[in-house]
């Protein structure tokens, strides 16, 4: 059995305390870095803040395989889809059902197209990988309010129709909800979200 700390009337798992030393150390850190900050109340408020903006922006879904895509699209009740969308075009490789943690990856800059938003994530987040389609089609599922506010992208998953790349994206049209298709090619401007995935664990 898992011992647990209590804080409040919440229970934290050690694992979770041991997960934030990990990071702590992947990072250059030493385990008495994070002694330090609960000892700081000061520090510990910044800390609180940053962990509860950043969970913000962390949706854990269910990717459930077992489905057709034509299935995981209609799940996701859109108003309009692109009929390029389809099994033919994005087959989907994986089986089963997963539990997958997207962010919401926000460059907050333009790019003149998809290859520097690549390059960024490569830069910027290494061990991240873009969403495939049937993991955007689960985000799509279960928050439905979020391409109301800004267009999500997936570039895990190409569609290569005579020589273009093409990746799906949901965003709204007036207050539809819809499933669209676009030009790797094409630029993006700081609007856009991209869903990610943490593939790869600091060693």
């Amino acid at each position: 059995m898992r011992t647990v700390s209590k804080t409040g009337n919440k229970k934290v798992r050690t694992g979770t305390i041991s997960a934030i030393t990990g990071a702590i150390i992947c990072q250059g850190g030493k385990a008495k870095d994070l002694t330090a900050i609960v000892r700081n109340d000061e520090l510990l408020k910044q800390l609180a803040t940053t962990i509860i903006e950043l969970s913000k922006k962390i949706i854990q879904v269910i990717v459930d395989c077992t489905m057709s895509l034509g299935d995981m699209i209609d799940a996701g009740k859109y108003d309009w889809v692109n009929s390029n969308i389809n099994a033919n075009n994005f087959p989907i490789s994986r089986k089963g059902k997963k539990v997958v943690s997207i962010e919401l990856w926000h460059p907050n800059r333009y790019f003149n197209n998809g290859d520097e938003v690549i390059a960024e994530l490569k830069k910027t987040k290494p061990g991240y990988r873009f969403t495939q389609i049937e993991e955007l089609l689960a985000l799509g599922a279960v928050r439905p309010d979020l391409q109301r506010q800004f267009p999500i992208a997936a570039l895990g998953s190409i569609w290569h129709p005579a020589g273009d790349r093409d990746f799906a994206f949901l965003d709204r049209h007036d207050a539809e909800r819809n499933l669209f298709l676009d030009y790797l090619e094409r630029d993006f401007s700081d609007r856009w979200r991209f869903a990610v995935v943490r593939e790869h664990a600091c060693r």
